[in-house]
């Protein structure tokens, strides 16, 4: 996987229950969300299933590792990020501006149909 760098401040936080990314720009001019160190675990686990994901065929955005340059994270902007989350360097994923993240709107799209048995 490439290595990119950040190249301006992070444009915007996504807040989530997890790890709550951040969208950045990198030195190809393209805006990644980049996840970093807060839980290195998941953090793995994300990376393995994009690969095998890959592997497998299944689509999914483009990826790589991100070094965020320290200056590029505004604690005045996001007060809620500590620079030790970014000493290593962080999972990306290319960002898709026409996708639509799934939340608890869309859940219910995909709920279990009910299919009633009759004798």
């Amino acid at each position: 996987m490439q290595l990119l760098h950040t190249i301006e401040d992070a444009h915007k936080i996504f807040e989530t229950q997890g790890s709550s990314p951040l969208l950045v720009t990198c030195d190809d001019f393209r805006d990644w969300v980049c996840k970093y160190d807060r839980f290195p675990k998941y953090l793995f686990n994300e990376l393995i299933a994009s690969q095998f994901a890959r592997l497998w065929g299944i689509k999914t955005p483009e990826t790589c590792f991100i070094k965020v340059k320290s200056e590029h994270i505004p604690k005045e902007k996001f007060p809620q990020l500590q620079l030790s989350w970014f000493e290593k360097e962080c999972f990306g994923s290319l960002y898709l501006e026409a996708s639509k993240e799934l939340d608890h709107t869309m859940l219910s799209m995909f709920q279990e149909l009910i299919i009633r048995k009759y004798s």
